[in-house]
């Protein structure tokens, strides 16, 4: 009995303690009907003196000894009396009322306040509303239910949710905690300052002390958030990101369910992360919110695919921004669709994850630093591109994609509006004129490509490709499908560019020809511009970009090509240096005569310039070449078909299919020839590799030596304003003992035929050591061996010759190298003196007259 009272007396003690601590003794103790607020007593609130009744009434944790909510409303008068408990009603119709549910910090009991002395909670307003009561009102879960009609939440971080209808109910959990339910399954909306959701079927959720835990909505639904926070999920529908608009939005749909998790950390109620979950065949893409709530926005071309998607904010800035985001698609890949123009372009891989890869702990939204990581092998498949990379980096604010070790294709052809463009441009860089007038001429003057073949892809590898999808750079210029693409490596020729076939374009009746065979280019870094159709390769300053194909290869600081479904022109720039076969650049199904030379270069040009432009015929065989040296440096051009020849000048044209090379001088610098035995000088020079046959005009100069050595004064030289000359190559170049050995024109055996002009101003000359010839017109053949002057006015011969020295002027002068006589015709006039004879000792090696 004893220690029964002892017990008894304990107990009671230490419960009087705790309801004086807790302030709870006017509830257990008579508690006034005037006393705002209780545990068990409501009252009516009439203080305006109107028709109204009003119900104000706390709902108290008896047992953490605080506030769980607060139940304001108005209510029919005469429904509850005044002093009633509310405990004792199974029901009670309410409206324009609210339930206000403070936060607590931890497990305190003093509501956290905000910067303006308000309590910091949850409430939740309603029009109308039904208030049950399941049980008694400490008997656990499940007491009470209010269902609320036309309403809006409103959280302590300014987040507001509207609801057509709502089921609000309270449960006690383990240690006597409480947790309030919401459910609804009508239309339901929630939006805060970088964030709107709208569900047609309602949502579940619930909250606690510390705040809104959860809250799920049920699909379908639909997302809008503000470009800054989401901005980094996906590409513009444009091309390029809008300028900032109230209406722009970043817009998410699924068709599973959408759930928001609040989380929280120590022992504080500030939300630190928001967990936001998308499920089903989501979509993000940008665009507008319809004006009618809950309606289903127009879905863009432009947009990210997944079947679940995690969305984790920070919510501890002033301005919230994503801290990370995941896609996956269990089974599958998850893919962005990019809608350019009339194009879309497909991206794939097993796991998008996005982060915030700067300041994340600068207080500021990153969100323009927000990039996705996308692995899984990746790949970028559109019409023109067909990458496999082992990772790929997204970067939407930018509009821009970064694939690692990268191999596929891509076809750089132009869309059908612009077909032709591609190939003015390629005309201009070997001063072609553009196309002609007529029917077949595409829009801005540029003439439409014929049907034929088309090179299928280009093969591709590279450590790095930066795709970009936006609009050009260009002032004016048009939106393409894809805008460029930077390809680059760790290696000065790892970017690998190779042709991989040809699409024929076989007409009915015709037979099928081989293609040419495939080229490849190689350099540091490789970039595309669509709108320009042209790849541009460029390398280190000590191993340049090469471009080859078969035997040959050009190399130079920066190699440019141009193809519009096949290859137009390319145009290299700097330091060039090539080593081209023209025979390999001829058009399908020519003939190419074998040679006979012996030689493994006979076919081979070398070309050394600052510059080098070539154009395309059919996409298959080389037009034309244009070469420029750097206004110091001329162009040095060399060829050994049928002998060697070196030229040089300031600029070359090569018409690759004729084989024919122009030069081009300038009063500084002339252009030259130079071959075994002579050097030619002019101010243009025509060359014909197969004929041998070389036009010559302006300061012309014929420099031939016995020699094998090149001097400043040559053994024969002719100068004329203009000359054809056709040389003469191996045993018929050779001096023989018969027609060779002898002569004052010895020297002219180099040269098959000639032909020389004089002009005014310009007088025609050919000069050796002991004699000097001017007139009008002069010709030479190999063949008779003769050289004549002939003209409307005489020609002279001057002779300065031990045995015979003197001018002699006739209409026509003929030089016969084989009798070494002279023959004057027409207007003969002249003064010739003969020394006398004189016999040499014998080994003295006299010349015989006629000879030097």
């Amino acid at each position: 009995m004893k220690a029964a009272a002892f017990f008894s007396a304990v107990f009671l003690t230490m419960l009087g303690l705790f309801i004086v601590a807790t302030g709870e003794f006017k509830h257990w103790f008579g508690a006034s009907a005037t006393d705002r607020g209780g545990l068990r007593v409501s009252h009516n609130v009439n203080e305006d003196e109107s028709e109204k009744n009003y119900l104000d009434f706390d709902f108290w944790n008896v047992k953490l000894g605080r506030r769980n909510f607060t139940l304001r409303a108005e209510l029919p008068r005469g429904d509850l009396r005044d002093g009633a408990r509310i405990d004792e009603l199974d029901s009670l119709k309410l409206k324009n009322g609210a339930i206000e549910i403070p936060i607590y910090e931890g497990g305190g009991t003093v509501p956290v306040q905000r910067k303006d002395q308000q309590s910091r909670g949850l409430l939740l307003e309603f029009e109308n509303a039904v208030y049950q009561r399941t049980g008694g009102l400490v008997k656990g879960s499940g007491l009470i239910t209010v269902t609320l009609y036309n309403g809006r939440g409103t959280t302590n971080e300014g987040t507001t949710f509207h609801f057509e209808e709502l089921l609000f109910k309270n449960e006690t959990q383990a240690q006597g905690k409480t947790r309030f339910i919401l459910e609804s399954k009508k239309p339901v909306s929630i939006v805060n300052p970088y964030l709107e959701v709208y569900s047609t079927a309602g949502l579940e959720g619930h909250s606690s002390s510390s705040g809104m835990e959860v809250l799920r909505f049920k699909p379908p639904v639909y997302t809008y958030l503000d470009p800054d926070v989401g901005g980094g999920l996906t590409l513009s529908e444009a091309g390029e990101q809008p300028l900032p608009s109230r209406d722009d939005k970043v817009i998410v749909t699924c068709e599973g369910s959408l759930e928001l998790n609040f989380s929280r950390s120590g022992p504080k109620t500030d939300r630190e992360t928001t967990f936001i979950t998308f499920n089903k065949n989501v979509l993000i893409f940008q665009g507008t919110r319809p004006k009618a709530p809950g309606e289903a926005p127009a879905v863009g071309n432009t947009r990210f695919e997944c079947q679940k998607l995690e969305l984790e904010i920070d919510d501890r800035r002033k301005k919230p921004s994503p801290r990370r985001a995941l896609a996956t698609w269990e089974g599958g890949r998850v893919r962005a669709r990019i809608a350019r123009d009339a194009r879309t372009y497909l991206l794939d891989g097993d796991k998008l994850e996005w982060v915030n890869v700067s300041g994340a702990d600068a207080g500021e939204s990153s969100g323009r630093t927000f990039e996705g990581v996308l692995t899984g092998r990746p790949t970028l498949q559109g019409p023109d591109v067909d990458f496999v990379a082992e990772r790929a980096i997204m970067r939407p604010h930018s509009e821009r994609l970064f694939l690692q070790e990268v191999s596929g294709s891509f076809k750089m052809a132009g869309k059908e509006e612009r077909r032709g463009q591609a190939r003015l441009r390629a005309e201009q860089y070997v001063n072609q004129p553009g196309g002609n007038a007529g029917g077949d001429e595409a829009p801005g003057g540029a003439k439409r490509p014929t049907d034929g073949d088309e090179l299928d892809r280009l093969d591709f590898d590279a450590d790095e490709v930066e795709v970009a999808f936006n609009g050009l750079e260009e002032k004016g210029g048009e939106k393409n499908a894809l805008s460029y693409f930077i390809a680059r490596s760790n290696n000065p020729r790892g970017v690998v560019l190779r042709s991989k076939g040809w699409r024929r374009n076989v007409q009915e009746g015709e037979a099928e020809q081989a293609g040419p065979r495939p080229f490849q280019a190689n350099g540091k870094t490789l970039t595309y511009r669509a709108e320009q159709q042209q790849a541009t390769l460029e390398g280190l300053e000590k191993e340049f970009p090469r471009l080859s194909q078969g035997e040959s290869w050009i190399e130079a600081r920066k190699i440019n090509l141009i193809v519009d479904g096949r290859p137009e022109g390319a145009w290299f720039e700097g330091s060039v240096s090539a080593k081209i076969n023209l025979d390999d650049l001829r058009p399908v199904g020519t003939e190419v005569r074998a040679e006979k030379t012996g030689s493994g270069d006979a076919q081979f040009v070398e070309i050394q310039s600052d510059y080098l432009g070539l154009l395309f015929e059919g996409g298959k065989a080389l037009k034309k070449a244009l070469a420029r040296g750097d206004g110091t440096r001329p162009v040095r051009l060399t060829t050994r078909s049928k002998g060697l020849y070196r030229f040089s000048a300031p600029e070359v044209h090569l018409l690759a299919q004729q084989k024919v090379f122009e030069l081009i001088g300038t009063k500084e610098q002339r252009a030259q020839l130079e071959k075994k035995g002579g050097v030619v000088l002019a101010g243009k020079i025509r060359f014909e590799q197969e004929s041998r046959q070389c036009t010559l005009t302006d300061a012309v100069e014929v420099r031939l030596y016995r020699g094998e050595e090149i001097t400043s004064r040559p053994d024969l030289l002719i100068q004329a304003a203009r000359a054809d000359v056709e040389f003469a190559e191996g045993v018929e170049g050779e001096a023989s003992a018969e027609n060779g050995g002898a002569g004052v024109l010895r020297d002219l055996r180099s040269i098959r035929s000639l032909t020389a002009h004089s002009a005014e101003g310009s007088p025609l000359m050919v000069s050796g050591k002991s004699f000097e010839m001017r007139g009008e017109k002069a010709s030479w053949s190999s063949s008779v061996r003769q050289l004549r002057f002939f003209g409307n006015t005489p020609q002279s011969l001057h002779l300065d010759h031990e045995e015979l020295q003197g001018p002699v002027r006739a209409r026509e002068i003929i030089y016969d190298e084989k009798s070494q006589s002279v023959t004057l015709r027409f207007e003969v006039k002249g003064e010739l003196a003969q020394g006398a004879y004189r016999e040499k000792p014998d080994g003295a090696g006299g010349a015989r007259p006629g000879q030097k």
